[in-house]
């Protein structure tokens, strides 16, 4: 049986080889590291050497988009919708969200340097944790279904030849994936 274990927030090498070889000493063969934007911009070397320390250990590396654009799990910081606003998920309500639009193409823009930063750390694959569109985590006070933005109402329309609306959104079951 292969056994993985979550490893994040620590940096120093030397505590991080010492956790590794106990990771190892309790029969895990592979970690998750957790990349978030905030280690992107300024970890990204450390990531490197990281995942340098792993393999020598005999460990797999996968890589997590830790809360990257808030579409992923976790509780990471995420500067991307404060820098690009207009990227925000529109709720059902009319609302932003404080998490990206995964249409949006500036999103899917970060996503491939996000993608290209975690491969240059070379881990064996990425495990994308829980991509989502927005729920209220964060406590806004708003639990509407996300996201009704311009670009998320274009796709719907060509997909279904409807107007995305507050009452369809919702029909799922009657909406039929041929």
């Amino acid at each position: 049986m292969k056994k993985c274990v979550s490893y994040f927030g620590n940096k120093i090498y030397d505590h991080v080889k010492i956790d590794f070889q106990d990771i190892k000493e309790h029969n895990c063969d592979s970690i998750v590291l957790t990349f978030s934007e905030e280690d992107m911009q300024y970890y990204h070397k450390n990531f490197i050497k990281i995942v340098e320390i792993a393999h020598d250990l005999g460990l797999k590396v996968y890589i997590d988009p830790w809360g990257v654009c808030r579409i992923f799990a976790g509780e990471a910081y995420s500067n991307f919708t404060n820098l690009y606003p207009e990227t925000r998920q529109v709720l059902q309500s009319g609302r932003s969200a404080p998490a990206a639009c995964p249409n949006n193409p500036k999103v899917i823009e970060f996503f491939y340097k996000w993608i290209d930063a975690a491969l240059d750390c070379n881990p064996d694959g990425i495990f994308w944790d829980e991509p989502h569109l927005y729920l209220d985590w964060e406590g806004i006070g708003d639990s509407s279904l996300a996201c009704f933005c311009e670009l998320c109402q274009e796709k719907f329309y060509q997909k279904y030849h409807r107007l995305l609306t507050k009452t369809n959104f919702v029909l799922k079951d009657t909406i039929s994936e041929k």
